[in-house]
């Protein structure tokens, strides 16, 4: 009987670690959260806020058509 009880706790561990192994070891995909930029059409220009367009702004050209402007 010690030694049934023995064999089911070896396998119970050895079944716990390779569960962990096999589900640690799968690929993981990332986690991207995204939102849509707040956008102003200025003349020809296309400008976007990363955040609240307030406060110090530093701005860059992203194309020729297109702003980005982060807080700096």
């Amino acid at each position: 009987m010690k030694n049934l009880i023995k064999l089911t706790a070896v396998l119970t561990v050895v079944a716990v670690v390779l569960g962990v192994l096999l589900g640690w070891g799968g690929e993981r995909r990332p986690v991207v959260t995204a939102q849509a930029l707040p956008c102003v059409e200025m003349g020809e220009q296309l400008v976007c806020f990363d955040g609240q367009p307030a406060g110090d702004m530093r701005c860059e050209n992203v194309d020729p058509s297109t702003v980005l402007c982060t807080r700096s």
